[in-house]
Parts: C-alpha cells; structure tokens; sequence
C-alpha cells in the first residue's frame, strides 16, 4: 500500500485508497461482468479502480487550485476598470448592468448565454428532424413515452427516442464543461433523467410511509455493502430513513449550528444526491406521481437551468465561488470604509 501511488504515502492518504476500495466494491456488486471473478480477482480489480480514483483526485485538486488562481487574477483586472469603486465592479461581476460598464461577462449573463445555447442545440435539433416531439408533453401517455426512452426503454417511436436521445446529448455536454470548469460529476450507466422530490409531499406524507412506498421501486442491485453483499431490508430502510430526511426537511438536517452556511465547493455540486436508482421508468413515474410536483417539462428545463447556473459560476469565479465572492467583497468593503468611514453603514448595504 504504501508504493501504492508511485511514492510513500501519508496515513490519510492511505485510509482514503482504503476507503476507496470499499467504495469500489459497493460499485461492482452491480456488475455482471465483476461477479464473475474470484473474490481475491475482485479486490484486486477494486483496488485498481481505487487507485486510479485516488490518482485522479490528486490530479483534480491541483486542477482546481490552478484555477482558482487564474480566476482571482481574471477577477481582479475585471475589478480594475472600476478605480477605487470595487464595489460596484462586484455588482457588475455578479449581475447584467445596462450601462456597460467593466470588461466581463456578468455571472447573470453568462448563465443566459450558457442557457440558451444548450436549448438553442436541443429545440433546434428536435425542430429539423422530430417537431411531433413537443406534442409529447401536452398529454400523459406522451409523457409517459418520453420517460420510457430517457430510461432507455424502447417504446417503438421515434420522435420520443429522438427527443430522450437530445436531452442526453445536451446534459452530457453541460456535464462535461463543468467539469473543465473544475467540477466533479461522474458518470451513471442507468442515468435517465434528473429527479425531482417535493418536500412539501414528501414530509406529509411521514419517514415509515415514504420508506415504505420507495423501497420496492428501487433497484437494489444498485445497492452493496463494502464487501459486496447486497444491502439487506433493514439496511436500505436505513439508508432510506436518512435520504428522507434530507429531502423532507430541505437538507436543514446536514446543517451544524454555529457553522458557515452556504453550499460549500459549488464544484462538487451535482457530484451527490443521485441516490435513488428507481428500476425502471414505471417506478419512477410512480414515485414522481405520488412524490413530485414539477411536470416532466418542468424538470428537464430546471436541469439544463440549474446546471447553466452552477457552470456559469465557477467559470467566472472559479470552483469555489462563494469563497471567492466573501473574498473580494470583504476586501472591498474594507478598502471603502477605510476611504471614508462615515460610508461604513451604507457599503454595508451595498454588498
């Protein structure tokens, strides 16, 4: 373990691998192909898959401290145009001013353009080869065929299968330029389509209901213990307990008092939370009926919105924008009051 990496290896570094290779395992219980082999066989091919993760996080943070640094000094020249008012050159770096003034794109607007883009490719491309598609969603067999195809599910009709296909395609190239941006979304052999949970539904309908109702629409071949036993009864409801009380409560639960709020390293954001692996479209549909609120249309544009906004902030800012933004605001507020005391109150607001 320690010539592991090519290198000696701290203790930290060690449990992270260690961790890694149960991790590895969980994830190969699933797969046909890795049950094939020995146990020894499989912990080696673990170990392997660890290492290489392990490798890649390395690779990955000095990514992201490079990036971190090239988007500091972007930030700071942008910050230049505005003299001694940096204030208002934050304002301008966050949010779309009509008057023109600085030299970069504001987050607001990069989000815009990243949006539309992304739609422009899809509906254009449904536009030219499937337009029966958009009739999909205005009735719920439709709907239900258009979920069918996401899932991978072959329904017999094109223009659905053309329009699950298209949405793929544009998330897969959202997916990919965040993480040149710095961030961390993996890839899900059975991912279909983005989730949609109502807290409000869901923390009605109380912890045993909602266990009870979700357990048997999942696939628990998606779920292992460490050495690769398939999770039991009682440790999925356990594991589920736990999602339910992340959902219901908005994830208020994860939040330790006295600590910083906010979402933390947006570039890991969309790396979590892909936990429910449903069987099939039927059971998703099931569970969105019961679960949900968002129509499928809804979801879909809230995906490609809400990763258009996360892309759009760490290309400006950098993998840790809210770190980045308390920096420079801090800095700015600090070198106005300074300038002028008697503005302390009012730079207070400004920000």
């Amino acid at each position: 373990m320690i010539q592991a990496v090519g290198r000696e290896m701290a203790a930290p570094e060690i449990k992270a691998i260690e961790d890694g290779i149960r991790r590895e395992l969980r994830r190969m219980a699933g797969d046909p192909e890795t049950l094939k082999l020995s146990a020894d066989d499989r912990l080696l091919e673990a170990a392997n898959r660890a290492r290489a993760a392990f490798l890649g996080e390395k690779a990955l943070k000095a990514r992201r401290d490079a990036l971190a640094v090239l988007k500091h000094a972007q930030i700071e020249t942008a910050l230049e145009s505005f003299g001694t008012d940096r204030i208002a050159g934050l304002r301008h770096l966050l949010a779309f001013h009509a008057d023109a003034k600085g030299s970069a794109l504001s987050v607001e607007s990069r989000a815009e353009a990243i949006e539309a883009e992304a739609f422009s490719q899809m509906l254009g491309t449904l536009e030219a080869t499937s337009p029966r598609v958009f009739g999909l969603f205005e009735n719920p067999e439709g709907v239900r065929t258009l979920v069918r195809e996401l899932f991978g599910e072959d329904t017999g009709l094109p223009d659905a299968r053309k329009g699950a296909a298209e949405f793929h395609t544009v998330a897969q190239l959202l997916k990919e330029r965040f993480n040149r941006a710095g961030g961390k979304v993996g890839h899900l052999e059975d991912w279909g389509m983005p989730h949609h949970h109502a807290q409000r539904r869901v923390a009605a309908a109380g912890e045993d209901a909602w266990v009870e109702k979700t357990l048997p629409r999942l696939n628990r071949q998606r779920y292992a213990n460490e050495d690769g036993t398939p999770m039991t009864d009682e440790q999925m409801q356990d594991f589920l307990r736990h999602a339910y009380q992340t959902i219901a409560t908005g994830g208020i639960n994860k939040i330790e008092p006295g600590a910083p709020r906010g979402r933390g390293m947006e570039a890991n954001a969309h790396s979590e939370g892909r936990t429910l692996h449903f069987k099939g479209a039927d059971d998703f549909m099931a569970y969105q009926e019961e679960f949900g609120e968002a129509s499928l249309y809804e979801v879909l544009v809230g995906h490609i919105r809400g990763m258009s906004d996360s892309i759009a902030l760490v290309e400006t800012m950098g993998p840790n924008p809210e770190h980045t933004y308390r920096l420079f605001r801090d800095s700015a507020q600090r070198d106005a009051v300074l300038a002028n005391p008697k503005r302390r109150g009012r730079v207070a607001k400004e920000l």
